[in-house]
Order: structure tokens, then sequence, then C-alpha cells
């Protein structure tokens, strides 16, 4: 699996505040809270007749989170590291987080039941956290949506084009294609044809993917020039000159690789995708409405973009 890269020890923490908020950072302390704390959840139907009080011992709330927590640390010590290993954990993650937020605030109302004062504070307090923690919640997944959104609507944009094209290569962003779903088919003398994806070499030196192989083999099939060790495989490549059209990011006008200059290409629709090389850190990660994050250069944003050639045959 290194073949594919490694991650420091602390990429999983980090995305584990991205993706779940404080709560899944709680979900990861919520062992040693029911250890200092004293357990006492009720579980039952609010406004029934008959209310079904159930304690939960500690010894059960600790065999619902010790799996997922030994989990977390294992892959933690693993040198490569990818977010998606984590979706596993994140219902037992966040029941424990709720239930560290149900203990602690117990507790905490226990204590400070005879003043009034402070259970008046204590509940403003549980209050705020909530709507922080929704309002950062929404922040983040729309930033997720607005800030890499592009390649799904360059690639939408494709089936609007009045003419589908032959073939749309891709270099450097090879690995944001979302699916061949989205490619178009065009009429070929007594045939529809579907239009290709070609890759151009870029600096990536890894094995790209290939299409699966007609019907009715599909996925049965393995291509050709794969292999197990994720080395370059040059029969991935195509031409300059076998593309039509071409999806890239355009980094200030820059652009180095199989797609040449910028100036023998078109650009026929681009839409802003986020910068990260120029962008601060965790900020870029949420979202703030009025383009507030842009306008004091917070985030930076470049042009993500469908071009069409403007010499092809």
């Amino acid at each position: 699996a290194n073949l594919y890269g490694t991650e420091p020890w602390h990429y999983y923490f980090v995305n584990l505040f991205l993706n779940l908020n404080s709560p899944g950072l709680i979900g990861l302390i919520a062992p040693l809270v029911i250890f200092v704390f004293p357990v006492n959840i009720s579980i039952g139907e609010k406004g029934s007749k008959v209310k079904e009080k159930v304690t939960i011992s500690k010894m059960e709330l600790w065999m619902y989170l010790s799996g997922t927590l030994l989990t977390f640390f294992v892959f933690t010590a693993l040198p490569h590291k990818e977010e998606r290993f984590l979706t596993m954990m994140y219902p037992i993650l966040c029941f424990g987080a709720a239930a560290a937020i149900v203990i602690v605030y117990e507790n905490l109302e226990n204590l400070v039941s005879k003043r009034t004062i402070l259970l008046a504070v204590l509940r403003v307090c549980l209050i705020v956290y909530l709507a922080v923690t929704v309002l950062m919640s929404v922040s983040r997944s729309y930033a997720l949506y607005y800030n890499f959104r592009a390649p799904q609507e360059i690639f939408r944009e494709i089936g609007n084009l009045k003419k589908a094209p032959r073939s749309i290569c891709m270099e450097k962003e090879w690995y944001r294609f979302p699916s061949s779903f989205f490619l178009p088919d065009y009429v070929k003398g007594d045939s529809v044809e579907t239009t290709q994806i070609l890759w151009l070499r870029s600096d990536f030196k890894g094995l790209l993917p290939q299409p699966y192989a007609e019907w009715p083999q599909g996925t049965r099939v393995i291509p050709d020039h794969m292999n197990d060790m994720n080395r370059e495989d040059m029969h991935a490549y195509s031409d300059i000159s076998d593309c039509e059209y071409a999806v890239d990011y355009d980094l200030d006008g820059i652009n180095k690789g199989g797609l040449g200059t910028w100036a023998d290409w078109e650009k026929v629709y681009c839409v802003p995708f986020l910068d990260s090389a120029r962008s601060k850190p965790i900020i870029r990660s949420f979202y703030l409405p009025f383009g507030v994050l842009e306008k004091y250069g917070l985030v930076k944003y470049s042009d993500y973009c469908l071009l069409k050639r403007k010499r092809y045959s």
C-alpha cells in the first residue's frame, strides 16, 4: 500500500476534525470521559405514558467504543493513510461523542442544580456549542461543494455541447475525472460511438486507470498492460494530436506538460476551483458567504476549464 503514498501520524486527526467537526474528536476521548464521570444514561420514549429507564453501564459503553478506537489507532500507525478508511468509524464516533456530551452535561447539571444562574449558563453553553457545531458542519459541507465542484460541472457541460466531441484529454488532472457516465455518444457512420477519455503524460509516474473491456467481458477481464506495482505504463498515453477537447486547471495561466501552451486552446467553459497552495490551511476548509474569505485573500481560486483545441483535424 505504501506504493500509493504515505501520510504523517496526525493525518487522521486533522481529517476527523474536518469531516466530523468537534464531535469526531470528542468521540475519540469518549472512553476517557466514561472512565472519569459517573454514567447514568436514561433511554426512553419521550412523551410516552410508561417511561422505560435503562442505565447503560460503563462496561457496555466501553464495549461499543473500544473496537472503533482500536481500529483508529491501528490505521494511524500505518504509513499509508486514506480518508475513506475512517468512514466505517463515523457512526460509532458520533455515538461516543453524543454519550460523552450527555454524561458531562448531566454530571455538571447535577453539580449546579441548586444554583439557578449557573444552571442557566450551563444550558446556554450547550445550546451555543450545538449551534456552532451545526454552523461549522454546514460551512464545511458547502465548502467541499463550492471549492471542488468544478470537475462535475465541467463534464456536465460537455453533454450540453452542440456537437459531442470525439475525444477529451486530461493531463495532470486525470485523478479528478468523475466517471465515464458523463461522456456523451456521437454518431460515426452507421454506428454510435462514445467520446473517448485520453491521458497525456504529466509529472505523475504511476499506473493510470484504463477503460473496461467491451460487453460482455466488462469487469471480468483485466485490461492490458496493468500491474500491481503502480509502475508507469507508456501504452496509457495518447498524443496531443488526438485531442479535440481537454480539461485542465489554469494556475494563473501556467501550464506544464502534454497540453503545450494555453495559446493552443480556446476556453469553452470555466468554473472556479480552489487553489490550495495559495490558500490558508484550515481556513480554506470552511465557507463564509459573500466572498469574505476571498475578499481578504485567505483563499484563492483559479479556473478549471473545458478547452477546445484551435487546430484539430
